[in-house]
């Protein structure tokens, strides 16, 4: 009979597991203290272990049928004083609406995709021109020339 590699270390495993159980016994010396030995003597009692490595069996709840995991579970309804005041800031009010009327011009803007290969708007163009230069054209239409300085001197 042909035994493999595998099939040897789980029969050696298994006679040593085997072993490592050894007996415990108990016996009273002459003075009355209780002696603890692997080696069974006159009078001594075996120890029964408790195995600490075994753990009782996990419970696993059943399975939710589709009709109750479709349902949130209840909610309990809650009280609340009624005490609520709100207090209005006039100023976080004009910086909010000063940031709603910006926001749409900033998302069509951020929005822009060019893909790999496309040509590019006129727009587009005409901005990277300015850039590469330092001129652009302010809300009046005037040229407006940017020099750009390095890092040194700040």
């Amino acid at each position: 009979m042909r035994f493999s590699i595998r099939s040897l270390a789980c029969v050696i495993a298994i006679a040593l597991s085997t072993a490592a159980q050894a007996e415990i016994y108990e016996s009273v010396d002459a003075e009355g203290n209780p002696i603890f030995t692997d080696t069974p003597t006159a009078g001594a009692e075996e120890v029964k272990l408790q195995q600490e490595n075994i753990a009782d069996a996990v419970k696993v709840p059943p399975r939710p049928t589709p009709e109750t995991a479709a349902k949130p579970p209840p909610v309990k309804n809650q009280e609340g004083s009624g005490n609520v005041t709100v207090i209005h800031d006039s100023r976080n009010e004009e910086l909010s609406q000063e940031l709603a009327e910006d926001r749409p011009h900033e998302v069509l803007e951020a929005e822009k995709r060019y893909e790999v290969g496309d040509e590019i708007t006129p727009e587009e163009k005409k901005r990277r021109e300015q850039a590469r230069t330092g001129e652009y054209m302010d809300e009046k239409g005037n040229t407006v020339r940017v020099e750009h300085r390095g890092h040194k001197g700040r």
